[in-house]
């Protein structure tokens, strides 16, 4: 029952697939070489992490962060495979605001609520924005 309800599963996968793409190529379990593109775009993802991370003095325990940063930020950049549009821009219709971005590991505040404080208290406290 169980293999049957997979095989089904893949079958409506491996359709849709058919749908959106006009081939659909499957590499071996395991395999990264066979994987080029997909397998580059990582590494490029890894080095900017590592390198944001390095540069800031932050540990490794950041580095999810880190990764969505670098993606984030790679997603609303152009690329000439796009004629120079960014891929937000390009899936979305418009171009991404980008007004609100800040240095990754630059300093901020955050904010202590009244209730949490004393009148003589700080009404901030120093952090590291990391995302």
């Amino acid at each position: 029952m169980i293999r049957s309800k997979k095989r089904i599963q893949e079958r409506g996968f491996h359709q849709i697939l058919q749908r959106a793409w006009d081939t659909v190529e499957f590499t071996t379990p395991y395999t990264p070489q066979q994987n080029g593109v997909a397998e580059r775009k990582n590494k490029t993802l890894v080095v900017c992490a590592r390198s944001m991370l390095k540069c800031k003095n932050l540990t490794n325990v950041f580095w999810v962060e880190a990764i969505n940063t670098t993606m984030y930020l790679k997603n609303r950049s152009p690329t000439r495979s796009l004629d120079y549009k960014t891929p937000f821009e390009v899936l979305f219709g418009f171009k991404p605001a980008v007004s609100h971005l800040r240095v990754f590991g630059c300093k901020a505040f955050s904010h202590i609520p009244k209730e949490d404080r004393n009148e003589l208290d700080s009404t901030a406290i120093k952090c590291t924005f990391i995302g």
